[in-house]
């Protein structure tokens, strides 16, 4: 065996193998008729499947190839594929077959668009920009009169319109169309932080360029959040997928604004009388499950708090999900609390005093749990990183780092 055969694997590069899952993904969706989530993680799991399998490159080509080729082939949709074998091709390393046929197009406004991933109340498609054919928006279409609290596309772009930054995805345009459909068009990011975290294997989430890329991505969260804040926005859906990147090496935004709140906006509940029903499962924090209407900026950073211990990687004694927190296969709240307090220790009064005002807290008796170090859910993680996770997730939202705290930290190469 040559050496470059016996070393293909470690010199493919992450990048190129992120460009071929995203690639294959838009293919599922659009031949299997399911959810971009759904077609990612099966696209996921196919190149994965034939990385492994493949004893070298050119065979890994063929493979992937092949493999595209029946998903085409089981389309209900009529389709024409070119047959002719990658090998025999002049293509860029990491892509799909430049001959692969083209995603239906559904026509938005002016923009002929195809299909990228889906909402709850909002469909997400992507267009080549009509000033600058080079470049790509993602082209957001929301529907308002479906739209429920805490959902609202015209606050959305309202608070958009206020939060320019690095950081923060930019709003560039808005257009209505019929249907009483309502369009935000973004500059379209290929990849986000769930991916990015999903699909390295194992041994690349040790070497120093994905941690140094990693790193950057985690510091682009704070700088957006801490600009946010001080801006009285409450974001209230922190989430890896919710961390858009450029590409694998950055730059990542803040993104998906839907359900954010800013205490003047006129769509906006009274300050203290917020919707409790917001946040994604896992990364909700305990106020919030024991009905506190008053929160602030601190629900926020502890599911910050959370990505970053997912980020540099979960070690969990109570379950094998690469999340801090599990809330159980019905994603249950009941099960979310209790993994919360496995993890941290069952609280009491005295041990996080905000409780007792929230309006579910003492109206069950749960089992006492001691709860677990830092070293033992994140035993792989470097100090700084756990010190960072330990100052976040923690039961008293005002002991909570603030955003600007947490940029000055060591793992970001602070001193504190």
């Amino acid at each position: 065996m040559s050496r470059r055969e016996g070393e293909w694997r470690s010199e493919l590069k992450f990048s190129e193998r992120m460009d071929t899952i995203m690639q294959m993904t838009e293919h599922i969706s659009s031949s299997e008729d399911i959810d971009s989530m759904t077609a990612r993680q099966e696209a996921q799991s196919i190149e994965t499947e034939i990385f492994q399998a493949a004893s070298s490159e050119q065979e890994y080509d063929e493979l992937l190839e092949r493999r595209l080729q029946e998903i085409i082939a089981s389309s209900k949709r009529p389709q024409t594929y070119d047959p002719t074998p990658a090998s025999s091709r002049p293509e860029v390393r990491g892509t799909l077959p430049t001959h692969a046929p083209a995603l239906p197009t559904k026509l938005i406004g002016e923009y002929t668009a195809t299909y990228h991933a889906s909402g709850t109340f909002s469909t997400v498609y992507k267009a080549p920009d009509l000033s600058s054919p080079t470049r790509i928006l993602a082209l957001k279409v929301t529907h308002p009169s479906q739209s429920h609290p805490p959902h609202n596309p015209h606050r959305e772009i309202r608070i958009l319109n206020t939060t320019a930054h690095p950081s923060v995805i930019a709003l560039l345009s808005t257009f209505s169309v019929p249907s009483s459909s309502l369009v935000l068009t973004f500059p379209f990011m290929p990849l986000d932080l769930a991916t990015f975290l999903s699909s390295a294997p194992p041994h690349l989430k040790k070497n120093t360029i994905f941690k140094s890329q990693l790193r950057s991505h985690l510091h682009s969260l704070f700088r957006a959040l801490a600009h946010i804040h001080s801006l009285g926005i409450i974001h209230r859906d922190i989430k890896p997928s919710n961390i858009l990147l450029a590409s694998p090496s950055g730059p990542a935004y803040l993104a998906d604004f839907g359900i954010a709140y800013q205490a003047h906006d006129p769509a906006s509940e009274p300050p203290n009388e917020k919707i409790t029903d917001v946040g994604t499962t896992c990364y909700r924090p305990p106020e919030l499950l024991f009905g506190c209407t008053t929160y602030g900026p601190a629900l926020d950073l502890w599911a910050a708090g959370c990505v970053v211990a997912e980020a540099v990687g979960v070690r969990h004694p109570f379950h094998d999900g690469s999340e801090l927190f599990d809330a159980g296969p019905a994603g249950s709240e009941l099960g979310l609390i209790k993994s919360i307090f496995e993890t941290l220790g069952t609280p009491n009064d005295e041990t996080w005093p905000e409780a007792r005002a929230f309006s579910a807290w003492g109206k069950m008796q749960f089992k006492v749990y001691a709860g677990l170090s830092w070293e033992e859910v994140l035993p792989e993680a470097e100090e700084g990183a756990r010190d960072l996770v330990g100052r976040l997730v923690r039961f008293e939202s005002g002991e909570r780092a603030s955003a600007g705290e947490c940029l000055g930290c060591r793992f970001f190469g602070g001193v504190d």
